[in-house]
């Protein structure tokens, strides 16, 4: 557990970015390269040493006209860095997990299960072609502009396409669920309860066939509104507390901890996936949190290493082991 706390502004969440930039992915802050570099610089360069499948390697990333990686001091893409560090990032934007619109939380899927599974990305891309494709059809359609008989060659592919998505998603929400269940159990000492249900039209055993004809007896409602209206485009997932909507009546320490125990989970199925624990990288995950579950936190989660960030001095006297350091005015000090 390496716990680094200092005030606002001082540069606590700029250490997690840096060492999520080594994953390939980019900022979990959503943040443009240029906006990564110091003021009046125009360019930057990360330096990472990392022990994977018990090798000592090395990464760089720069970032200058445009994002750059080096492997063992090679030349790569970056995108082709997360196949060696592997780690996982919970920032206050993932109370938009419980909060948010479906969207995020298939977002938070897509991502998840990309991860550990590289072909889902390509179904995904598949998916949404073929989707583009079969509603501006539809469009055509409904102004007389085309045939309905053009529709089933796109619909017999996203019935293929979709049953695959549909598949992985549920399967991955299998897991989810039960290790975010375990992680919650823990973090509010037993006394609460998290479930999961994954929301689509479809579920993992439902066939092509099935799909195909589903679509296809949607197709007079499609046409009328130049839309298509079923399909994983609409999925999502109800996070529930005690068998009640953690959305509609959590408490904001409830959606936090729920939101940072899918995090965690995240992490645990990509352990169980790459055979290897990632790297937990947990921003403000403490605010809104009771005593009990901070304590948690900083004092059970000893399967990953964790980079854990704070603004409350209070939070050292919980932490039993561990390294904190202290960053003010972005310089980083192990404080004593």
């Amino acid at each position: 557990m390496n716990l680094i706390f200092g005030e606002n502004g001082q540069g606590k969440t700029n250490v997690l970015e840096a060492i999520w930039l080594f994953c390939g992915a980019k900022s979990f802050r959503q943040a443009k390269d240029k906006e990564m570099l110091m003021f009046n610089k125009n360019v930057c360069k990360n330096f990472c040493v990392f022990e994977s499948e018990n090798i000592q390697k090395n990464s760089a990333i720069i970032i200058d006209e445009k994002r750059k990686a080096e492997f063992l001091n090679k030349p790569v893409r970056p995108s082709s860095l997360a196949k060696d560090f592997h780690t996982v990032v919970f920032s206050p934007q993932d109370l938009n997990l419980i909060s948010g619109s479906g969207e995020k939380r298939r977002r938070f899927l897509n991502l998840a299960i990309s991860s550990i599974t590289p072909k889902y990305i390509e179904y995904l891309r598949e998916y949404n072609r073929i989707l583009l494709q079969r509603n501006t059809l539809l469009k055509q359609i409904s102004e007389k502009k085309s045939s309905v008989g053009l529709l089933e060659p796109f619909e017999i592919k996203m019935a293929e396409v979709s049953q695959k998505i549909v598949y992985y998603r549920s399967k991955y929400c299998e897991k989810l669920e039960k290790e975010a269940q375990k992680l919650y159990f823990g973090i509010s000492n037993n006394k609460e309860k998290l479930t999961l249900e994954y929301i689509s039209d479809f579920n993992k055993n439902t066939t092509k066939e099935e799909i195909f004809l589903s679509l296809k007896n949607s197709r007079n409602n499609d046409i009328l509104n130049k839309n298509t209206s079923i399909g994983p485009k609409k999925d999502d997932i109800l996070v529930l507390i005690n068998e009640k909507s953690a959305k509609s009546y959590g408490s904001q320490g409830q959606k936090r901890s729920a939101a940072l125990c899918l995090k965690l989970a995240e992490a645990e199925i990509m352990k169980n996936a790459v055979n290897e624990n990632p790297v937990a990288l947990l921003d403000d995950c403490l605010s809104e949190l009771d005593i009990n579950r901070q304590h948690f936190i900083l004092n059970h989660l000893t399967d990953w290493q964790v980079f854990l960030t704070a603004c409350d001095p209070a939070n050292i006297n919980i932490l039993k082991s561990g390294t904190v350091f202290k960053i003010e005015k972005g310089e980083l000090c192990t404080y004593t």
